[in-house]
């Protein structure tokens, strides 16, 4: 079962599941490959966004993180369900 918002993983968790997390620290790759560093906020893979173009998925939060706030759904569903659970 897909967890796609908090209820969801809520439930999955209070029944015992565990759901896998993919933990990664870093934007450098260690060799020549592509690897979940390239996962970083910080790696760099330019777009454009409202006209604007950006290196890293980081600079648009930079420029305006007003903007940005609570867009990181799996953060705080993760404690929201950790609250539910006690």
């Amino acid at each position: 079962m897909p967890i796609e918002d908090v209820e969801t993983l809520i439930r999955v968790i209070a029944s015992g599941r565990r759901p896998e997390l993919l933990l990664f620290w870093g934007h450098t790759a260690k060799a020549n490959d592509v690897g979940k560093h390239v996962l970083s906020q910080w790696w760099p893979a330019a777009f454009t966004l409202d006209g604007l173009t950006y290196a890293t998925a980081d600079d648009p939060q930079a420029r305006d993180p007003a903007a940005w706030l609570g867009l990181n759904l799996l953060g705080f569903a993760l404690m929201q369900a950790r609250t539910a659970l006690g």
